[in-house]
């Protein structure tokens, strides 16, 4: 298979994530207090800032695939700083903040099976990176995945 495919169907898969993400499914649910709303949804507020801060920073660079850009260059510095995978990190915490602030096993199930894609798509955007940039292998030794 080739990269395009692969990347053609990360991109698909979380889309299909976020869609179902979105539905309005209830298989059970659990109370949860206001002060822990309040809470998760200031997490996931959090995440939502620390993904935004990440693709601004990449200016005309940010593709939704995990196959790097001819021209890309090798991001090192602000969020970057303290996670490989920055939006990938944010989206993850907004996703499981978001369900517990709802009480929704559903966006639970959803966003833990976000987190199995994410990983394995960060896994193999990683092969790329350390194919693409010498450098890559020192920054994966001195920052991790997520946060």
């Amino acid at each position: 298979m080739t990269n395009k495919n692969k990347d053609y169907i990360f991109l698909g898969l979380q889309i299909a994530l976020f869609v179902a993400y979105l539905l309005p499914v209830l298989l059970g649910s659990f109370d949860v207090s206001h002060d822990f709303k309040i809470l998760f949804r200031l997490i996931a507020f959090i995440g939502l800032t620390f993904s935004l801060l990440a693709l601004i920073s990449f200016d005309y660079l940010l593709s939704p695939f995990p196959s790097p850009k001819k021209n890309a260059t090798l991001k090192t510095t602000g969020v970057y700083k303290w996670s490989r995978h920055p939006i990938y990190t944010g989206l993850i915490l907004f996703l499981f903040a978001w369900a517990c602030s709802n009480g929704n096993y559903y966006q639970l199930l959803i966003a833990s099976a976000f987190f199995v894609l994410i990983h394995q798509k960060a896994r193999y955007e990683e092969q790329l990176l350390a194919n693409k940039f010498k450098a890559y292998k020192t920054y994966k030794k001195q920052t991790r995945m997520f946060i």
